[in-house]
């Protein structure tokens, strides 16, 4: 299917998955439309979408310069989680996930923020966010 197995970073907190970059959920667009993959040897290739689910603080973030060497060092270990849960979801290890990855589009809250327009660089629902029962407001 789209959807791939998510991954639960910290089994003993599996209960909260809004816990600080406890759940990245990973799908396969290309599965529902594979002219999403161009190129040569398109067939052998899919696209994955690996993202956490609305939970990383975004105080460490706030206020950082895009384009300074600190920031690009940061989203990059912040990435770490996302490759390896696309390894746990694959049954690969997260070596031949990044061997095998041609292109790698890595945002970060401020990425979520500046282009989503989404308040503190959230991505996805958050729990205490969602409507409280059946009323609407």
């Amino acid at each position: 299917g789209i959807y791939l197995p998510s991954s639960v970073t910290d089994a003993s907190n599996a209960l909260d998955p809004c816990g600080d970059r406890n759940m990245v959920a990973v799908s396969n667009p290309s599965h529902l439309d594979d002219t999403l993959v161009l190129g040569k040897d398109a067939r052998n290739k899919i696209i994955l979408h690996a993202y956490g689910a609305g939970n990383e603080p975004y105080d460490s973030w706030e206020g950082m310069n895009r384009f300074s060497g600190k920031y690009k060092e940061e989203k990059a270990a912040a990435a770490e989680i996302l490759f390896k849960s696309i390894g746990t979801a694959l049954d690969i290890d997260v070596k031949e996930v990044k061997q095998r990855s041609e292109v790698s589009l890595i945002g970060s809250p401020l990425t979520h923020e500046r282009f989503l327009l989404r308040r503190d660089g959230t991505y996805g629902a958050v729990f205490s966010e969602m409507l409280p029962g059946p009323k609407t407001p």
